[in-house]
């Protein structure tokens, strides 16, 4: 049975979060690169908790298809 953290869910809603910010050219229009990059980071640092349960979500349905995965990989007997 695998485990999901709080550590694991922050990870993934930060990741989330940075991927959609990205995505949205229009962010911080003017910035370098840099300025862009702090920017993003600061947002991520403040606003991840709000993609928590979606973040949540999306562990267990990856341990639950890794896991059906692996029951179609044993032999039947």
């Amino acid at each position: 049975m695998a485990t999901i953290s709080n550590d694991d869910v922050e990870f993934e809603a930060r990741e989330m979060l940075r991927e959609r910010i990205e995505r949205t050219a229009w962010f911080h229009h003017g910035m370098t690169e840099e300025q862009r990059q702090d920017a993003i980071k600061q947002d991520v640092d403040r606003h991840w908790p709000l993609l928590a349960l979606d973040a949540a979500k999306r562990l267990v349905d990856r341990v639950a298809n890794d896991a059906s995965k692996g029951l179609q990989e044993i032999p039947n007997e």
